[in-house]
């Protein structure tokens, strides 16, 4: 089996990142301002779901490296009927959401509190941030303080912007990235912790097994997780998508024929 030494390839992930808002706030202005750093001042309603996408850098949490990131960004077409009909799909797999009003119209802004809790529903607590766009008009029908409160009420940040002059939005963006990041590694300490103490009792606790070694890789300790990973074969040899993770592991350490054999299995 290869070291880690010899790993050369870069970590990676993917994130899956929902655009949510009442009809006309700007939100294909401010994704459109993100990935293309343009602006059209012409309105066009959103027909079904515009999907975006951006690599990403940024700094990896375990180690300072870099994080390659591929962010995929949905943006559903905002009429009641539409978004109610596609919901679930369209939250489905979602790491993270900006949920975005109108500075001057504040039945949007109104409407924010019913966005957080659509998305919460389906995805459970995951990391989001609350947008003011179109500031630039001038125009603001709420208190800045009432966006405060709001967004500690939620315990997510939020921004007054404009998609037009481009004021803060690729910052939205990346804070938002990073903060996925964060939770997914904090998230993965936290099953670590919690199986390694069920195992203290329970020392051949299959699933307690597997959630050590999932956690394992995803903290990037291999040797660790593949070991934890044969215990698991050995304990039951089908246990469900075992043989995936096994494959993702090896592929990790180098070990393309044993990755090879794994995935088979899988």
């Amino acid at each position: 089996m290869a070291s880690k030494s010899t790993l050369a390839q870069r970590i990676s992930m993917k994130m899956k990142i929902c655009l949510v808002g009442e009809p006309a706030v700007g939100k294909t202005s401010l994704v459109r301002r993100f990935v293309f750093n343009t602006f059209d001042p012409k309105y066009f309603s959103t027909i079904g779901t515009n999907i975006w996408k951006k690599k990403l850098q940024l700094t990896h949490p375990l180690n300072d490296s870099t994080l390659d990131v591929d962010m995929i960004v949905w943006d559903i077409m905002g009429q009641k009927q539409f978004r109610d009909l596609l919901r679930d799909a369209y939250f489905f797999g979602a790491k993270g959401v900006i949920v975005v009003c109108d500075s001057g119209r504040r039945e949007t802004f109104d409407k924010l509190v019913h966005w957080v809790e659509a998305v919460t529903e389906i995805t459970g607590d995951i990391p989001q941030y609350l947008i003011a766009n179109k500031v630039d008009l001038g125009s603001v029908s709420f208190e800045e303080k009432e966006m405060k409160k709001m967004a500690g009420t939620y315990d997510c940040p939020y921004q007054m912007t404009s998609a037009k002059t481009g004021e803060f939005v690729e910052e939205i963006f990346l804070n938002l990235a990073t903060r996925i990041v964060q939770k997914r590694y904090d998230d993965a300490q936290a099953g670590l912790d919690e199986a390694e103490k069920t195992l203290e009792s329970s020392p051949e606790d299959i699933d307690s097994l597997y959630i050590k070694g999932e956690a394992l890789v995803i903290l990037e300790r291999y040797d660790e997780a593949i070991a934890i990973l044969h215990e698991v074969t050995r304990l039951d040899t089908d246990y469900p998508d075992v043989w995936g993770l096994k494959a993702e592991v090896f592929s990790k350490l180098g070990d393309e024929k044993m990755a090879a054999l794994c995935s088979v299995r899988a």
